[in-house]
């Protein structure tokens, strides 16, 4: 099989043989260009491709396999070899058409020629100027008949887009706010300015309020700009929303904004905001505090079933898990008829229940990409069981939903979970299955 385009002397040949077949006349035949005799002395089906596409509407059936024989005659075209060709692109600026295509061939002999598809003349110079955004074909060739080509595509620097985030802090005084701007496309380095005000190299300013036209110039030229409304008084969302699960919170300024900051991260999540939900429709008010007293337990945080308080050890415990594991236990004493204390009496049957639905609900997040350690570590052993289980659990990111799909292994892995954490070593309730899981994940958006 033919493998490369030809000399223009053997283009020639081809277009002369291939007029004087008798099935043209009278007939005018369509342009053969040197891009058509490439395609047709490759061979296979980009030949096939090719002459279907010349003759299409000139009739006759022999024309076709008299087309094919003398195009891959290897009395006519032989000793032909493929260049190889790569290339590489250098980026339009911004509304500009001057992008470049660089080009490389090996593989042949002498000095090499080039074009590109969309023009009819060969250049010494590998090295193509002036281009817009659009894919090109380039063509190859040495002295001997040698060729080859390669498709390569210029893109546009992508359009620059802003997305401008405030924060407001209401720990001082002065209440303060700021205000971080994102980017998008364009070619960084960025530079950054507010209301026709000098270029800065950093993205962040501090105590903007009204309207406020803020403006990015990448390394291009390109520029875009957006009009964002900062209101001085504005009421802080976030704290209106964790309101409506408070009862009271004896937290100081700095470790409220903790607290509201892991919650709207909390709320960002398909679950956590399941979770936020459940506890309203629950009517669940919670006492938010510091204590390093937290009975029992060495835990970072913890729940009281009996006075609803949520307690942390520290400002620096105060951190997601700690907090989306206190919230979930709250969910269970609403959800739990008789709610969670009665499992702490009467020699702690069910506790061990209560503890591991919370840890596999976080490890079915953590797996999700909540990242974070799984919670089964007696044995290594038991540990790559029960990774795999929950990697088929949630296999394409999914959340297991229902009893069905986990009762094979999931009282299993509560005794491996006891071996575990041994303070959390209680006998096992049977009947206590992890329905407070389930009500949340079914009227979550989470995929399942």
């Amino acid at each position: 099989m033919i493998k490369a385009p030809i000399t223009n002397e053997k283009v020639e040949i081809i277009k002369n043989t291939i007029l004087q077949n008798p099935i043209f006349e009278g007939i005018s035949l369509p342009s053969i260009s040197d891009e058509i005799i490439l395609e047709i002395s490759t061979g296979g089906s980009q030949c096939k491709t090719a002459i279907d596409g010349l003759v299409k509407d000139i009739e006759g059936t022999s024309l076709k396999e008299d087309f094919n024989t003398l195009a891959t005659d290897p009395n006519l075209i032989d000793n032909i070899t493929n260049l190889a060709v790569t290339a590489n692109t250098k980026q339009p600026t911004c509304k500009n058409n001057d992008g470049e295509i660089s080009v490389s061939a090996t593989g042949g002999a002498g000095t090499y020629e080039y074009k590109l598809s969309t023009s009819t003349t060969w250049q010494v110079s590998n090295v193509f100027k002036n281009l817009k955004p659009e894919t090109y074909t380039v063509l190859v060739k040495d002295k001997q008949g040698n060729s080859g080509k390669t498709v390569i595509t210029i893109i546009q620097n992508l359009t620059i887009t802003i997305n401008v985030n405030v924060s407001i802090s209401n720990c001082s005084k002065q209440p303060t706010n700021t205000i971080i701007v994102s980017v998008s496309g364009g070619t960084p380095p960025y530079k950054y300015s507010v209301n026709k005000g000098s270029e800065q190299s950093s993205n962040t300013f501090i105590n903007l309020y009204g309207t406020n036209i803020f403006e990015v110039e990448d390394n291009q030229g390109c520029n875009s700009a957006k009009n964002v409304n900062i209101l001085a008084n504005e009421k802080n969302d976030l704290s209106l929303k964790l309101k409506e699960i408070t009862n009271t919170i004896s937290l100081n300024c700095e470790e409220k904004e903790k607290l509201e900051h892991r919650f709207s991260n909390i709320l960002e999540t398909c679950f956590g905001n399941a979770l936020y939900r459940g506890l309203i429709t629950k009517g669940v008010k919670l006492n938010f505090k510091i204590s390093n007293n937290i009975a029992g337990t060495k835990a970072s945080g913890g729940y009281d079933p009996t006075s609803n308080d949520l307690s942390f050890q520290s400002v620096d415990a105060l951190e997601e898990t700690t907090l989306i594991h206190e919230l979930f236990h709250a969910y269970q004493n609403s959800f739990y008829v008789g709610g969670i204390d009665q499992y702490r009496k009467n020699g702690g049957k069910g506790r061990s229940n209560i503890e591991f639905e919370t840890f596999f609900m976080l490890d079915i997040l953590a797996m999700n990409g909540g990242g974070g350690q799984l919670v089964i570590r007696n044995s290594q052993e038991e540990m790559d069981k029960y990774f795999n289980w929950m990697l088929n659990l949630t296999d394409n990111d999914n959340h297991p939903n229902s009893w069905d799909k986990i009762k094979d292994k999931y009282f299993y892995f509560l005794e491996d979970f006891k071996k575990s954490i041994p303070a959390y070593n209680y006998p096992t309730d049977e009947n206590l299955l992890p329905n407070a899981y389930f009500s949340l994940i079914k009227s979550s958006t989470c995929k399942q």
